[in-house]
């Protein structure tokens, strides 16, 4: 026996030594043929020449090949025995960087072969196995486990596997297949449901996948998003149909991990209202998808999705309903829940009409919608009652508008049947200006006004008393603080912020004693008890225009960003006016904007009038401050004008300059002129009136 083997390893040597001239992809076919053969015929051990080192397992009855030996040759059989323990496993980097492997033989007793087994196995080209379900069990540690690793081609029984058809019930472990170059197709039965990571990674000619049963496809646990071939660029063929315009049957109920991951040939996708949930990328990067059939919105709207991305719409996808696509979206008086991630991303979507009964809607049910562009309720009351689990749960988070029976909702009164206001129910409303809150109101929840940025009054129906006993959950600073006011019939004597009606028009009570003017609110600004900031609405011309007065420097956390806080170390001890004024869009008929703003100073003495440049060039000119009836004032920021000082803030690009002038106790007037021509780079930003203590 040890002769006959002998003398075919030096046959194989010599035609080894003519490769040149040989076909050596039929050269090692045939020798592992030979090779296979002769290892069905014995069961004994390796010849010394050829000894490998191993180590007996625990249990004494199998053993684990550590490293070649002293085996110097090219052809490696490894057997299934080795001096009678059964070969299961080869160990961590055992033929790691052995150069001089051309082809391996592998047992079907392996189960394992651990880390970096056949790293760096450079000339390995064949890989020959008799069983292939056992090989798709094989657990490997890492791809470089996998003999694959390096390119070479695996050989069944002597035949080079190219179309490869797994074996029923089998389980395909992790790195099965990993860089298999002579794969080209893979047929996968109904009865395989586990796929492990990776385990078709690198196979650079695999173009098709072929299967008989869409429902157990759909049914395949994939480990990763790796896990599926589809991942690569291959096909998928439904019995033998390409599939590209993909029909779920009715027996399907979930679609798992992956299931689609990658498919760049789908084009549009049936669902029946038998599928309730979707899991983790089902869909994602199927960048060719352009359609999503359904039958049933209440099926669709219950449906779960593991994430956003499981999600088709996801992808860019329309969605149909009746072959009509959904762009207005009209929620049927019969669904009472939309699941989260439902239309996640659906960019067609551009306005939703709720029912007039309370829903709960999921977690990111309408996040990433941005072309919605109007929400439409029948009844304010039921929708204070629905149930938004977080802020892009609601569609009014991408920027759309509210409106309530046809009319838009700016200035929000909250019904008197209203005990409670949801979670979210207004949030990220960007069109709310004021909210009229009723006194029997209990519990305003986690994020109702949250981000309604635009919202500068806020008015309770109630003493401070009542509203202190009001539940105000997190997330609502633009309702509370400097925003709220008290309703008070008759005039206060106390501080704080009240309002009353005047011939049905809710009224501030509040006075600015230094400008003697009433204002719309005010506050106890550095905590001595005392009110000392206000802010209040003095005549200005343009709608654009939205005053505030400031006595403090900083006190006004919005206004951060034209930099009070930098006036602050401008002019220490000062009292400031502030006054925001945006000019930063030019007149399209190429017009002069004016601004004229007439104010009220309560005493005579030396005043700055400042304001902020936000610019990006040098080149701007043309625009003029007048006080009173004086010479007018170039406002372009860069020129040494006399008496005019300028710094630049915290603000990349933005400039604050102040004109000093004398000012006598009275009203007075300042004149603005915005040049047309000028850039969109420029923006007269802000006006500030100062005054040394």
């Amino acid at each position: 026996m040890k002769k006959r083997t002998a003398l075919m390893l030096a046959l194989l040597m010599c035609c080894l030594a003519f490769l040149v001239s040989c076909d050596l992809e039929e050269l090692l076919a045939t020798a592992q043929k030979t090779t296979e053969t002769t290892n069905q015929n014995t069961t004994s051990p390796l010849p010394e020449s050829q000894a490998l080192e191993y180590k007996v397992n625990e249990g004494g009855d199998s053993c684990t090949v550590t490293g070649i030996g002293t085996y110097k040759g090219t052809i490696l059989d490894i057997p299934s025995q080795i001096n009678g323990y059964t070969v299961a496993c080869i160990g961590a980097d055992a033929f790691a960087n052995c150069s001089q492997i051309v082809s391996l033989s592998l047992p079907s007793t392996i189960t394992i072969i651990e880390s970096n087994a056949f790293e760096n196995c450079e000339k390995l080209i064949g890989v020959s196995i008799t069983n292939l379900a056992s090989w798709c069990k094989i657990s490997f540690a890492t791809n470089t486990s996998n003999p694959l690793s390096n390119g070479a081609k695996l050989y069944l029984n002597g035949e080079s596997v190219s179309h490869l058809t797994i074996p029923n019930n089998t389980h395909v472990s992790t790195y099965s297949f990993a860089g298999c170059t002579s794969l080209t197709s893979v047929t996968i039965p109904s009865s395989v449901n586990q796929i492990g990571s990776e385990a078709f990674a690198d196979c650079p000619n695999l173009t098709s996948i072929h299967i008989t049963d869409l429902s157990a496809w759909c049914d395949i646990s994939f480990a990763s998003k790796n896990a599926n071939p589809l991942y690569y660029g291959a096909k998928l063929y439904l019995n033998n149909e390409l599939v590209t315009q993909l029909t779920i049957p009715d027996t399907v109920t979930e679609i798992k991990d992956y299931t689609f991951y990658g498919y760049k040939d789908l084009t549009s996708v049936t669902l029946p209202s038998s599928v309730t949930r979707f899991e983790t990328d089902a869909f994602t990067d199927c960048t060719n998808l352009t359609s999503i059939h359904i039958s049933d919105l209440k099926a669709w709207c219950e449906l779960e999705f593991a994430f956003g991305t499981a999600n088709p719409l996801y992808n860019g996808a329309k969605l149909y309903l009746n072959a009509e696509p959904v762009t207005r979206l009209n929620i049927p008086d019969t669904i009472t829940e939309i699941k989260a991630y439902t239309f996640y991303g659906y960019e067609d979507l551009t306005s939703v009409v709720f029912p007039n009964h309370p829903i709960t809607v999921g977690y990111g049910a309408f996040a990433k919608c941005s072309n919605i562009t109007g929400v439409h309720i029948s009844n304010l009351t039921t929708w204070c009652s629905n149930n938004f689990e977080t802020s892009t749960s609601n569609p009014l988070c991408n920027g759309g508008k509210l409106y309530l029976n046809g009319e838009l909702i700016t200035q929000l009164t909250i019904p008197d049947t209203v005990t409670e206001i949801k979670d979210y129910v207004f949030s990220g409303y960007v069109e709310l200006t004021s909210v009229l809150i009723p006194s029997n109101v209990e519990i305003i929840g986690q994020g109702a006004f949250h981000n309604c940025k635009f919202i500068n009054s806020a008015f309770y129906a109630g003493s401070p008393e009542s509203w202190n006993a009001v539940k105000v959950k997190d997330r609502n600073s633009y309702i509370i603080g400097n925003f709220l006011y008290f309703y008070s019939e008759f005039e206060p004597d106390g501080i704080g912020n009240y309002w009353r009606y005047v011939d049905g028009i809710i009224t501030p009570w509040v006075i600015d004693p230094v400008l003697g003017i009433k204002a719309t609110s005010s506050y106890d600004n550095n905590g001595d008890g005392q009110n000392d900031a206000y802010r209040f609405s003095p005549s200005l011309p343009q709608a654009f225009a939205t005053p505030q007065t400031i006595l403090i420097a900083g006190a006004d956390h919005h206004s951060t960003d034209v930099g009070v806080t930098a006036l602050e170390e401008w002019f220490p001890d000062i009292k400031i006016y502030h006054y925001y004024i945006d000019l930063n869009q030019p007149s399209p008929s190429h017009e002069e904007k004016v601004l004229s703003w007439t104010f009220t100073v309560p005493e005579t003495g030396l005043y700055k009038v400042c304001y902020n440049l936000r610019v990006k060039t040098n080149s701007h000119r043309g625009n003029i401050m007048q006080i009173d009836n004086e010479d007018p004032i170039h406002m372009d920021y860069q020129l040494p004008i006399e008496a005019v000082e300028v710094m630049r803030d915290a603000y990349e690009n933005t400039y604050m300059t102040g004109l000093s002038v004398n000012l006598t106790a009275g009203t007075h007037t300042i004149r603005m002129t915005y040049n047309p021509d000028c850039p969109k780079t420029f923006q007269f930003r802000n006006l500030y009136l100062v005054k040394a203590s």
